[in-house]
């Protein structure tokens, strides 16, 4: 464990390096998959991704991250958010969705709703499927984009 702690000198390096294993995975592995389709079926994809990867990690480490302390969460411009923003970009320029929010705004809309029910399912200690609710919950706000 000691030899843990001399690779990070702080607990928000620490914070910092999941979230850039997390950002590294949205560039390189997801952005490749999710090219083909229109813009809504795009977006859901993209957090059944999203709920997937948060699966993975497990309950107590999601429960770790999804603190008021972590103020990684509002950092704009991240690399995951940017995958998001190019497919908004992306359906407003064909018309699929509306243009009266910019994509930074769309993109900040979609993370709230869906951090909510990753919040969500942690209060409940992972006791329903994540990726289904986030997909129920996703298809609903794309009919409103």
């Amino acid at each position: 464990m000691g030899s843990f702690y001399n690779c990070f000198k702080s607990k928000n390096e620490i914070l910092d390096w999941i979230f850039k294993l997390a950002d590294d995975y949205f560039v390189n592995d997801v952005a490749g998959k999710i090219k083909e389709g229109n813009t809504q079926g795009r977006v859901i994809r993209f957090f059944e991704y999203y709920a997937d990867y948060n699966k993975e990690r497990g309950i107590d480490f999601v429960k770790q991250l999804y603190t008021v302390k972590n103020n990684l969460f509002a950092t704009k411009g991240r690399p995951m958010q940017n995958v998001l923003q190019a497919i908004i970009e992306d359906g407003q320029s064909k018309g699929d969705i509306s243009t009266d929010i910019t994509p930074e705004e769309t993109v900040r809309f979609l993370f709230i709703a869906v951090r909510g029910v990753v919040y969500d399912w942690c209060l409940h200690d992972g006791k329903y499927d994540l990726t289904e609710a986030v997909n129920n919950y996703v298809k609903r706000l794309v009919k409103i984009l």
